[in-house]
């Protein structure tokens, strides 16, 4: 009975040390993004003033959501020894939630009011570039953070924060793809508000998601 015990013990411990590796490489991944979403916005609202652009606009008014959903990632990883950690998951959730329901409203009014006034993308080599180079990195970060949560025990914040980076990835893929899409056939400029309804709606659902869990969780 004490070696059973003993092999417990062992075994919780060497789960404490491999979360506790996992959550330092969490915390570390979490200042990266926040510094390509802040690189993000900045270079966004640049295109959106230099070439009056409403999707740039609509980026860079999005990163900023985004931004908060990294910092309460972080938040939620950054020194949880001392608290509750269903009652941080829970609350990490509550607030994850609302950014995304934030964030997707965004999404959905900006391209609802697109899709209904008829406005089309302006052609620009520099925003189809940076949206590429963002999709890619956006991507890859996402992919490291499901990873990162394969083996994580804590990893309820940790997926919405890939989920978001993945979020993040397919906005500027669908963005320089319709853009692509559009300087080719001058026809097809409606692409760009119905991936962004699209990218709007899963968000929402995945918002309401993280809610009716949290809430559950934490009752």
């Amino acid at each position: 009975m004490t070696k059973i015990n003993e092999y417990e013990e062992f075994e919780n411990f060497l789960k404490f040390s491999r979360d506790e590796q996992i959550r330092k490489k969490v915390v570390i991944i979490e200042y990266v993004s926040i510094f390509f979403t802040i690189v993000c916005f900045l270079t966004s609202a640049y295109l959106a003033y230099e070439d009056y652009s409403m999707t740039a606009l609509a980026v860079s008014s999005d990163s900023l959501l985004d931004i908060l959903v990294h910092l309460t990632v972080l938040w939620r990883y950054f020194n949880p020894s001392n608290l509750n950690v269903i009652k941080m998951d829970a609350y990490a959730s509550i607030v994850l939630s609302i950014l995304f329901f934030m964030s997707s409203l965004c999404i959905e009014f900006e391209s609802i009011r697109n899709l209904v006034y008829g406005q089309k993308p302006v052609p620009s080599l520099e925003f189809i570039t940076i949206s590429i180079i963002q999709s890619i990195i956006f991507s890859l970060l996402s992919i490291y953070k499901f990873c990162l949560a394969q083996d994580f025990s804590q990893n309820k914040s940790l997926i919405s924060s890939g989920i978001d980076s993945l979020i993040t990835g397919l906005s500027n893929f669908s963005m320089a793809l319709s853009m692509g899409i559009f300087v080719m056939n001058k026809n097809i400029w409606y692409l760009d508000s119905s991936f962004g309804i699209i990218i709007g709606f899963l968000v929402f659902i995945y918002g309401l998601h993280l809610c009716v869990t949290s809430l559950t969780t934490k009752n």
